[in-house]
């Protein structure tokens, strides 16, 4: 004799319940989840700016100096004279392409080829690239067919000019008692007084964050992966830095990190 097995069956009712509830968990577990992968991309983004200034650690280590060039230097490798009004760089790819310009503090973009070796670059430029950014560079073919090079839609860590001229210059109660030329100098370790406080690199594009910031004096409002001259590296918000004071080279430009009040010798964040 066959047995009669019963079978239950969800309701329309029962069903929509249920729909209701995976949606509200969903509701409920997609921002968190969203909120995980911006953090992972944060620290990884972290991760970026203190590798980096273990690089001009090392760079410095071997030079005596944080990364700095003078108009006129020769590049290594660089078979033609350089301008002598220019500041002069090999770049990617293969060195083959030279990067020249008569504006001294731009090193804050074009510090790439002093601290590492050009070869490095394929790799290196996962570290130098905001997480979340196109991280392909620009092929030879692209350059020499006339690709525009804005190194600040490619890299996204930028040098503080605080480094690359003596605290006179970013010190106004001196007034015109100065050679501001002469200024342009590049800074020994030892000479930070304050490293612990003093932002040498940040990631200025901060691009794990999709949707729209606010933008202060050309810093984002909100908190940025930061690198300090000690070696260690924290999210801050570069609007809350220290206020910094014009630069008379730069057309009285003024931007907090890079116009630290005393430059080397001031602080951007108070510990």
């Amino acid at each position: 004799m066959a047995r009669r097995t019963g079978r239950s069956a969800f309701t329309l009712i029962e069903l929509m319940v249920v729909i209701g509830i995976i949606a509200l968990i969903l509701a409920i577990a997609l921002p968190a989840l969203g909120g995980a992968r911006t953090s992972a991309k944060q620290l990884l983004a972290l991760s970026n700016v203190a590798q980096t200034q273990k690089m001009f650690e090392q760079y410095a280590s071997d030079h005596g100096r944080y990364p700095f060039r003078a108009a006129g230097d020769q590049p290594a490798g660089l078979d033609e004279p350089s301008d002598p009004n220019a500041i002069t760089f090999r770049w990617w790819p293969e060195g083959r392409v030279v990067i020249a310009t008569t504006e001294h503090f731009e090193q804050e973009n074009l510090w790439y080829p002093m601290v590492a070796p050009l070869e490095d670059w394929p790799t290196l430029a996962e570290v130098w690239i905001s997480p979340g950014k196109d991280a392909r560079l620009p092929t030879l073919e692209e350059l020499l067919d006339g690709y525009e090079v804005d190194l600040t839609e490619i890299f996204s860590i930028v040098y503080s000019n605080s480094f690359v001229a003596r605290p006179n210059l970013w010190t106004p109660d001196r007034g015109d008692t100065v050679d501001r030329l002469a200024e342009l100098r590049p800074t020994r370790p030892a000479e930070v007084r304050s490293p612990a406080g003093k932002v040498m690199l940040w990631d200025q594009d901060v691009a794990y964050i999709t949707d729209e910031i606010e933008e202060i004096d050309g810093h984002k409002t909100i908190r940025t992966p930061i690198a300090f001259a000690d070696g260690h590296a924290d999210v801050k918000d570069p609007t809350e830095a220290s206020e910094g004071v014009p630069n008379p080279l730069r057309g009285g430009f003024n931007m907090k990190l890079h116009n630290t009040r005393e430059g080397v010798y001031g602080i951007d964040y108070a510990n």
